[in-house]
């Protein structure tokens, strides 16, 4: 089977659990904390969910690859989802010296489900960068309830 590389100008959603959730004074999420894209020392690579595999305008695309990763994964209602370019991915990582590969490696419950590979497991500088500027936007899982999408249309 040949390698499918994600295009640059796509993005990726990665599960964020609440105990890694910037959040401020109030308690309001502002974002996501380094370890969000730290590898377990059991991976090779750092699993996340690509948006463009589906289709649909983007909240459509966003409903879709949720209700895909929650096919995998426990996911809590406080947790969230942190939505990041491929190319900003790439960029931040090279320029810390690391080619990452992000490559689409569909499972038997998300089609979409892709890995960033070659991404250092303890670089925390490098989690940081990816974590403050790679990151456009966290999604909170509560504002995605797993009913909101029939998961029967996920490809």
């Amino acid at each position: 089977m040949a390698i499918t590389y994600l295009p640059p100008e796509d993005h990726v959603l990665r599960h964020v659990g609440y105990q890694r959730l910037r959040r401020d004074e109030d308690d309001n999420v502002v974002g996501c904390l380094p370890d969000a894209f730290q590898r377990r020392e059991t991976e090779d690579a750092l699993s996340v969910t690509w948006v463009e595999h589906f289709d649909g305008d983007r909240s459509e695309k966003l409903s879709l690859a949720i209700a895909a990763t929650r096919k995998e994964l426990d996911v809590r209602p406080k947790s969230g989802f942190a939505l990041a370019n491929v190319g900003r991915i790439q960029e931040i990582c090279e320029f810390s010296g690391h080619k990452v590969r992000i490559i689409h490696e569909p499972t038997e419950l998300n089609t979409a489900h892709s890995e960033i590979r070659r991404l250092p497991r303890d670089e925390i500088d490098l989690l940081e960068l990816l974590a403050s500027d790679a990151v456009i936007e966290v999604l909170l899982a509560a504002q995605f309830p797993p009913a909101a999408v029939d998961e029967t249309t996920i490809a």
